[in-house]
């Protein structure tokens, strides 16, 4: 009986390989798509937040129809006080203790002891304690005479007063900064106030959908 010789298959081990390879870059290739796709997709509002810190420091609420106020408990002239508007259901003014606030292109995070924390949003996409069409900010001397009474918070505050504010798209205003197509903008403002002395404010707003920002001196 003749026996047919086995034939080694020098070949075998390269193709294998190179099936591996190619595998394996396929993989990698699916992964870094997959990646790629989720990071484009990414909410860039989360990118570079600012931190500002306010350990220890008691804040009150002021929640009214038309705006909810976040104010520092006392009056410094460094304060920075946050202004959401929207329809809201008028509430007690509460105090609360903050450990430290986070500002985002489109929300604000105030964070109390432990992991609990209260958002003010114009994102309705994203989850909130509260959320409203005009997230403002307001700092300034100003701010002693307009939200303060003996140095305590006014527990109902003249929000006119403020140069910022945003506007339903199609409603016409005129506007030092911002302007119909902007979604945000900032002013700095002077005011008289009894015995003829002139106090600076100034002013930041940023806009939800359907808004335009808008800022005058």
């Amino acid at each position: 009986m003749d026996i047919m010789p086995v034939v080694k298959n020098e070949f075998y081990p390269l193709i294998s390989k190179f099936i591996n390879m190619r595998t394996i870059q396929k993989i990698l290739l699916f992964f870094i798509l997959l990646f790629g796709s989720s990071c484009d997709k990414t909410n860039l509002t989360f990118v570079n937040p600012q931190e500002i810190k306010a350990s220890g420091s008691l804040y009150s609420i002021i929640q009214k129809e038309h705006f909810i106020l976040f104010i520092p408990n006392s009056y410094h002239p460094d304060n920075e006080l946050y202004l959401l508007k929207g329809n809201y259901v008028a509430a007690p003014m509460q105090t609360i203790l903050v450990n430290r606030i986070v500002e985002f292109a489109d929300r604000i995070e105030f964070y109390q002891p432990g992991s609990a924390k209260l958002i003010f949003s114009i994102n309705l996409d994203q989850a909130a304690t509260w959320f409203g069409n005009s997230l403002i900010q307001v700092s300034g001397e100003g701010n002693l005479h307009m939200f303060y009474s003996d140095g305590l918070p006014k527990p109902d505050p003249d929000v006119s007063y403020i140069s910022c504010s945003c506007i339903q798209n199609g409603a016409s205003s005129n506007c030092k900064n911002g302007g119909a197509g902007s979604s945000e903008c900032s002013v700095e403002s002077n005011y008289f106030i009894p015995g003829g002395n002139q106090v600076g404010q100034k002013c930041s707003v940023k806009c939800g959908s359907g808004h335009y920002s808008c800022c005058n001196k």
